[in-house]
């Protein structure tokens, strides 16, 4: 679930030595993609799943994202545009067995 990840980041944030304005804007960022994932690549059918892979350095959080909905076209609409806006980096690319794999990592 959503809420249980943004949890997760927030502790590990935390750890990390992230201040409160960017552990915020780490949050939209899940919040943002996580939405997008439900509305574009599911077609607002929120009991559908997708996969949340997380890893750390000492100075930065990198979130994965993957799922074999609908490939979400970014092209021509503003999709993302928290995330891409909160996050130090955001790639947004189609999945081989077709959906959607983003990566998006922020820095302390």
């Amino acid at each position: 679930r959503a809420a249980d990840r943004l949890y997760a980041d927030h502790r590990l944030a935390r750890k990390i030595g992230f201040p409160i304005d960017k552990i915020q804007e780490l949050k939209d960022g899940i919040a943002d993609t996580c939405a997008q994932f439900i509305e574009k690549a599911y077609d607002s059918e929120p009991t559908l799943t997708y996969n949340v892979m997380i890893s750390h350095s000492s100075t930065n959080i990198k979130i994965q994202f993957a799922d074999y909905g609908k490939f979400i076209q970014t092209a021509a609409n503003n999709i993302f545009t928290v995330a891409k806006r909160k996050m130090d980096e955001f790639e947004h690319k189609q999945h081989p067995k077709g959906g959607n794999v983003i990566s998006m990592t922020k820095s302390a």
